[in-house]
């Protein structure tokens, strides 16, 4: 899943790693949205996540 280093998003996707006992969501820092979505259109990554901030 991508998502921006150091924001709330990266932040909860380690809480939830950390807390299930299940597989785990695998974390690929991006620098921007943008290049997110590119990694999407890629598909290096399945999923991208972002909050209403990052998006706007």
């Amino acid at each position: 899943m991508g998502v921006r280093s150091g924001t709330v998003s990266e932040a909860l996707l380690q809480e939830l790693n950390a807390a299930n006992t299940g597989p785990k969501v695998s974390i690929l820092p991006v620098t921007s949205i943008r290049s997110g979505v590119d990694l999407l259109v890629s598909r290096r990554v399945d999923a991208l996540l972002g909050d209403n901030l990052q998006l706007s």
